[in-house]
């Protein structure tokens, strides 16, 4: 967000993510038009902005996301990332796959296009390791400039059954996280994505 929307938000007593999610979307329009839909439905985990799903069977799986306004912090960008992260993780799920490499593109406000990839220490389909995988990415590629468009791209996936063979000492671990996964896929699928939030998008305090 730039410094002006940054100002009216601390106008309207605006000043954390939480505050953000719990502002009734009628007053953040009224201020801020669009941008301030758009906004809202970031901090409180739905993405309602454009987005492309990208697959391609045995070989990869990703979201990208072009977004209604300049992003030109940190903590939005990250934020986007973890909305995109969840879906892919999601979908990595419904395919019974697990993916080895993580990606991250970027397209600034000038339409330059810039990608980094990572292979990570284990396959995986859990949201928090492909964000912090995301995370790592992004620090390493960002150089400041204003964002129009994000994306987090997996390749070089495997069966989750294969995955399991692999990570055998760690597998009471994975289990416990993979039924956690599981049980938040079906309450969303069932009531929405919007059924249940992360913390880190709605709490009173930035980290």
């Amino acid at each position: 967000m730039g410094k002006s929307t940054v100002k009216k938000l601390n106008d309207l007593g605006i000043y954390t993510i939480g505050d953000l999610a719990k502002t009734d979307v009628a007053i953040l329009k009224a201020h801020l038009k669009k941008h301030g839909e758009v906004i809202h439905d970031f901090a409180n985990g739905i993405d309602s902005s454009v987005i492309s799903q990208e697959e391609v069977k045995n070989k990869g799986l990703g979201n990208s996301t072009t977004i209604a306004f300049d992003v030109e912090d940190e903590s939005t960008a990250k934020m986007i990332l973890l909305s995109l992260a969840e879906t892919v993780a999601s979908r990595l799920r419904s395919d019974a796959m697990m993916a080895n490499v993580v990606s991250v593109s970027i397209i600034d406000c000038e339409f330059r296009h810039s990608s980094h990839q990572m292979t990570l220490l284990s396959p995986s389909h859990n949201s928090d390791e492909l964000h912090k995988a995301a995370c790592t990415l992004f620090d390493e590629l960002w150089d400041g400039t204003p964002i129009r468009n994000m994306g987090i791209q997996t390749s070089k996936l495997i069966s989750d059954a294969d995955s399991r063979q692999m990570n055998l000492f760690s597998f009471e671990k994975d289990e416990k996280r993979e039924k956690l996964d599981q049980a938040i896929d079906k309450i969303r699928n069932r009531f929405g994505t919007a059924a249940i939030q992360r913390a880190s998008l709605v709490k009173k305090k930035e980290d």
